[in-house]
């Protein structure tokens, strides 16, 4: 089982992970590239494609300069994260408390 602190981490990491796919999919809808945003923000290209692709941890500061870049609110940006996040994990959520029923 599972502790507490486990737990959270993964959902850290799940929710990064989703908000690097809610970038890279509002870069592709505005008609950018992911090296071109890269190159206009000051980072590596592969550096940004770790972040979109949940490799890595986006960094708030990249995001926020990356959503800017794209012409997008970072607000925004983590709200569609934070959605999909809520939408992924309820099911778990409820699992858990019907387990704690049995």
């Amino acid at each position: 089982m599972m502790d507490h602190m486990n737990i959270r981490r993964e959902q850290g990491e799940r929710f990064a992970a989703l908000l690097g796919a809610e970038l890279k999919g509002a870069i592709k809808s505005r008609g950018r590239t992911a090296n071109d945003v890269a190159d206009r923000i000051g980072i590596e290209r592969a550096t940004l494609n770790r972040y979109l692709n949940g490799k890595r941890i986006i960094p708030s500061s990249t995001m926020a300069v990356a959503a800017i870049e794209i012409g997008m609110e970072p607000p925004e940006l983590v709200r569609r994260a934070y959605e999909r996040f809520k939408s992924s994990t309820e099911p778990l959520a409820r699992q858990a408390a019907n387990d704690g029923q049995a």
